[in-house]
């Protein structure tokens, strides 16, 4: 098997919003907000985020904001980011075909 050049890991640092309801689990809460940045265009990575490694906190403590009822933590994360370029070929198998995608 070749190298898969369309894939590229990316590590970011990004402020994220814990839930009250996720206080009790924290990790929980950050990945389930960092999930919901999967499978979108990122400008900054130049493709679409696929997955998420190696998540860590910068900090023990978060901060809460204003009147937010939100803890704000900094984390660090490894993303794995489908990116190709013009003119590359992908190869694979169709698996569904629907009349909606």
């Amino acid at each position: 098997m070749g190298e898969l050049k369309e894939f590229s890991l990316y590590r970011d640092r990004a402020t994220v919003c814990i839930a009250p309801r996720d206080l009790g689990n924290v990790d929980k809460g950050i990945f389930q907000f960092l999930e919901t940045k999967l499978l979108s265009y990122v400008p900054s990575f130049r493709g679409v985020p696929v997955a998420i490694s190696k998540v860590r906190r910068l900090r023990n403590t978060g901060r809460i904001l204003h009147d937010q009822p939100e803890v704000h933590l900094e984390v660090e994360a490894d993303f794995l980011v489908f990116s190709p370029s013009v003119g590359d070929t992908i190869v694979g198998e169709v698996v569904n075909v629907a009349y909606d995608h």
